[in-house]
């Protein structure tokens, strides 16, 4: 809001204030000596009708004075009203932003929680792998160990050793399996 305009408001309200003021004086004598205000005195009472036409005249630079006040004050509401209007306008457009920033932030999050999902499922894939891995290495290690001549035993036990350790190992990778995250 301008100063200029307060300003013009402020002298524009003082204006009133003494105008007002005059007449109530003029207002206040008539008064005394019972003259009417609504109608003019007869021309044989000079100092009437002067108060008379001094009181019809304040009142008319009363009026004119009160117009210039209220247009004054109407173009402040109007400087008010667009202020208001521009500082809504950069709040929708704030809000807009963190709207923006915030669906933003979801699609990241859910990027993220897909991207852990399939981490945690290579992982279990790596486990499970490494377990065979380690399976094949330590029958290899473990089948020349056992005591058989006959092949088609050697295979059978190897098979079978190799079924227990496969299923050790499935049990030890389920009871590592994280716990799933209830949301909140």
């Amino acid at each position: 809001m301008s100063d200029a305009l307060n300003k013009r408001i402020d002298d524009a309200r003082a204006k009133v204030a003494k105008i007002q003021s005059e007449r109530d004086v003029v207002v206040e004598w008539t008064t005394k000596i019972s003259l009417p205000l609504h109608h003019p005195p007869p021309a044989n009472m000079p100092a009437e009708v002067d108060q008379y036409e001094k009181f019809h005249y304040l009142s008319g630079q009363l009026n004119l004075a009160q117009q210039d006040m209220s247009s004054l004050l109407l173009e402040r509401q109007n400087q008010v009203s667009s202020e208001t209007k521009q500082r809504i306008q950069e709040l929708r457009e704030e809000t807009s932003k963190l709207v923006k920033a915030t669906e933003s932030q979801a699609e990241a999050t859910r990027q993220l929680d897909e991207t852990v999902i399939r981490l945690e499922k290579s992982s279990g894939r790596l486990e499970y792998l490494t377990s065979l891995l380690v399976a094949v290495a330590v029958l290899s290690i473990v089948s020349p160990l056992i005591p058989s001549t006959d092949f088609q035993t050697r295979v059978i036990l190897t098979v079978i050793l190799l079924g227990v350790l496969l299923a050790a190992f499935y049990l030890i990778s389920e009871n590592r399996k994280p716990k799933p995250v209830s949301a909140k």
